[in-house]
């Protein structure tokens, strides 16, 4: 991880008018936990353009980091209305709505919308087979069992790991 936020600070700075590489570049910082210097470069951003749905998630991010989960759904609800096949803003969603500890129904729908958009989002994968199995959910469990669930194969993994030897 640092490898990365080193490599991309670098190319940052070499082309700091390129807003892929600095949203990309916000996206690490958020991961590894560098908040404020996340914000900074963010806040640039959305002064700039206020809408830009990528940094608004970025924004509601951070929100949920702070547990200012109330703002963060609010500002996804709005990226969310206003670009409906943003998988990541349906998994921010849901993380956000988990932690408020209140709606984890709609937390997993939104884990599930952002895997229909996003098969691959191992981490709409990963709260989905955790959502169930802490809640003890044998549908969505022997669901998952069966190939046509998208976490099929990470809960099989976690339920019945490989034998050794």
């Amino acid at each position: 991880m640092n490898n990365a936020l080193a490599e991309y600070g670098a190319l940052y700075q070499q082309h700091p008018k390129d807003l892929q590489i600095k949203k990309r570049y916000i996206q690490l910082l958020i991961v590894g936990n560098h908040i404020e210097q996340a914000r900074t470069l963010n806040d640039e951003i959305l002064k700039q353009s206020p809408n830009d749905q990528d940094a608004l998630v970025y924004r509601s991010q951070m929100q949920i980091s702070w547990g200012d989960l109330d703002r963060a759904i609010d500002t996804l609800q709005t990226v969310v209305k206003n670009d409906p096949k943003n998988s990541l803003a349906h998994f921010a969603l849901g993380v956000a709505f988990e932690r408020q500890g209140t709606h984890i129904e709609h937390a997993e729908a939104e884990w599930r919308e952002a895997l229909s958009l996003n098969p691959d989002n191992i981490e709409a994968q990963r709260a989905l087979a955790g959502a169930a199995m802490r809640l003890a959910d044998m549908t969505t469990l022997q669901n998952a069992a069966t190939e046509n669930d998208p976490v099929a194969n990470l809960v099989r993994r976690w339920l019945w790991p490989p034998r050794s030897g």
